[in-house]
């Protein structure tokens, strides 16, 4: 083989070699944009889960479907955005998870909290037609007054567990969206204000509800 034919060799393989870099890049940056398209729409539709469930905060038992379903679809996303090539992506996908597990936690202690919620009021309102259907408040009568309380102050308990963590998550989501800001556009996050006006709800929702049921303490059981 002569020099020359050694030398086009070379240079075929150098151009083949060239040519593969750029293939191999050029595949790389096309999946790159592909998981952050998809990586984009997991976290709006985490946004536009979050948004709705955050007006449902003081709703009543009639949303507990909606916030259900939610919160099954939000598993979804989670378990699509840790199924992806997140070393296409590393930053990204780290603030995306973040994000969307907070948005995630957030739906399951809602749904906890509303529960607790509920089933106070239901205790709250059984202890007052318990009070009203009193007569000679027998031994039965009394029994059955410490009862609904026990009960009472165990679900009042379970409510005000959940609702301290649903007030954590809320806290939590103000800085995973401060994570992902440098990634995405501000307007597929949720805005801090409605995080903000959650929380103030929250707290006047669980100040009613002590009162409420410091009112159904004070069911007399005696005399």
């Amino acid at each position: 083989m002569t020099k020359s034919s050694y030398l086009k060799i070379g240079i075929a393989a150098a151009v083949l070699a060239v040519a593969l870099a750029l293939a191999w890049w050029g595949h790389r940056a096309y999946k790159k944009n592909e998981l952050h398209r998809d990586v984009i729409a997991l976290v709006q539709d985490s946004t536009s889960r979050l948004q709705e469930a955050l007006g449902l905060m003081t709703a009543g038992v009639e949303v507990r479907g909606r916030l259900e379903a939610s919160f099954t679809a939000l598993q979804g996303d989670v378990e699509k955005l840790q199924a992806m090539d997140a070393s296409l992506n590393p930053p990204l996908v780290r603030a995306a998870d973040a994000y969307i597990t907070d948005v995630h936690a957030l739906l399951r202690r809602q749904l906890a909290t509303h529960a607790g919620r509920d089933a106070v009021r239901a205790d709250v309102k059984e202890i007052a037609e318990h009070l009203r259907s009193a007569g000679a408040r027998s031994a039965d009568w009394i029994k059955q007054a410490l009862t609904l309380k026990q009960r009472l102050d165990k679900n009042y308990f379970d409510y005000r567990f959940a609702a301290g963590g649903l007030e954590k998550s809320l806290r939590a989501l103000h800085d995973t969206r401060k994570g992902l800001e440098p990634f995405v556009a501000p307007t597929l996050l949720i805005y801090a204000s409605l995080l903000s006006s959650a929380e103030k709800q929250l707290l006047e929702v669980s100040e009613q509800l002590k009162q409420q049921v410091e009112n159904a303490r004070k069911l007399p059981v005696g005399g």
